[in-house]
């Protein structure tokens, strides 16, 4: 995550100092709880944080997610890129958080609120660590208060349970950290689909242009009929809003005897994939190129193959400006290069369809 995508958090500091100035004086009463800021430095510090470690339950390690000079990423899954925008509201719901009620320093209560120590196997608790090191700031998220706002939190170096404004967004498994969204070709977007079985089985889908609503079985055997439109169609739209289960290198992933599946935009993105089932888990494996017949780019396979930069300062392009079919495959190989992608088995299913799929049944003989 490169400097100034950090800059918004500098002004945390000042949300925090405006906060702490509203508070009102004591007024003598000592029944009565004047809120306080949970974290009273870490508006001040957040830019040097560059580790956050996230724990569970049995001490399972849940995320260990690391800055580096362009994002952040996930240890446990190979180095991946994090979620950023769950991991900025986070930060910013910690630097801003601010305890409303103290609650039992007695550890016997501990687990009506769910902050048993992570220790515990059966401890409803995620602990945050702020920081590489053992000494750094953590905190026990626990259950959220009924019937009110707010979440009861501990300190890890500390015993009083404490009630806080709001609820900390905190996963307990691995792929909620990661940024699990990696393609999103919309099926509108489609003009041909091809879908090649180790066995020799291929499906191959297309209509004239995106504006057509239907695609067309090109393949459609002799005396046979095509299904509706609905099931000719779902293949084209299986790229669509592709998000993750798991990820892992492409090259820890089996992909022996694979499904091929491909596509092609109006615009000239040609989309291929390789489609594989192990340790019961559905893979894919993609690569994106600008088809220089359809889009009119030159040039165009080779600026796909070499990606887009992702250096902190590099230009960037004017938004409102048409995105190319080669600047859309380098965006795509940027992301995809290298990784193997566990999906849903209902996505999976629609990219590997066989023709016989996309067929009315025969009608059963007579006897």
């Amino acid at each position: 995550m490169s400097r100034k995508h950090f800059s918004w958090l500098l002004g945390l500091t000042v949300v925090a100092a405006v906060v702490i100035g509203l508070m009102p004086e004591r007024a003598g009463r000592q029944d009565v709880f004047e809120k306080e800021v949970l974290l009273p430095d870490l508006a001040g510090r957040v830019n040097e944080i560059d580790e956050i470690r996230v724990t569970a339950a049995g001490d399972k390690r849940v995320a260990t997610l690391r800055r580096t000079d362009t994002r952040w990423t996930v240890e446990e899954a190979g180095g991946y890129p994090a979620d950023w925008s769950r991991l900025r509201s986070l930060l910013a719901d910690f630097a801003q958080a601010q305890v409303v009620e103290p609650k039992t320093a007695n550890p016997e209560y501990y687990e009506r609120l769910g902050l048993r120590d992570v220790s515990d196997p059966d401890s409803a608790a995620v602990l945050i660590r702020l920081g590489g090191s053992e000494d750094a700031t953590a905190v026990l998220v626990g259950e959220s208060a009924s019937n009110r706002e707010g979440q009861y939190v501990r300190l890890a170096d500390g015993d009083r349970a404490l009630l806080i404004d709001r609820a900390l967004d905190v996963p307990a498994e691995t792929r909620d950290w990661l940024d699990r969204d990696f393609i999103d070709i919309p099926e509108s977007d489609v003009v041909e689909v091809t879908i090649t079985h180790p066995d020799g089985d291929t499906v191959r889908l297309a209509r004239v242009s995106a504006d057509e609503s239907d695609f067309t079985l090109e393949n459609l055997p002799p005396d046979r009929e095509a299904e509706s439109s609905w099931t000719v169609n779902a293949p084209a739209g299986g790229l669509g809003g592709l998000r993750l289960d798991e990820v892992r290198p492409a090259t820890d992933a089996d992909f022996e005897a694979p499904v091929a599946y491909e596509l092609l935009t109006a615009d000239g993105l040609r989309v291929t994939a390789e489609l594989s089932e192990s340790d019961e888990q559905h893979w894919i494996r993609l690569h994106a190129v600008a088809d220089a017949n359809l889009s009119g780019e030159s040039g165009a396979a080779d600026a796909a193959e070499g990606g887009a930069s992702t250096e902190p300062g590099a230009e960037e392009s004017d938004e409102s400006a048409p995105v190319s079919a080669t600047e859309r495959a380098a965006d795509i190989n940027a992301r995809v290069g290298g990784w193997a992608y566990a999906i849903p088995k209902y996505k999976f299913d629609v990219l590997t369809r066989r023709l016989e799929d996309l067929l009315k049944p025969l009608p059963e003989a007579e006897d």
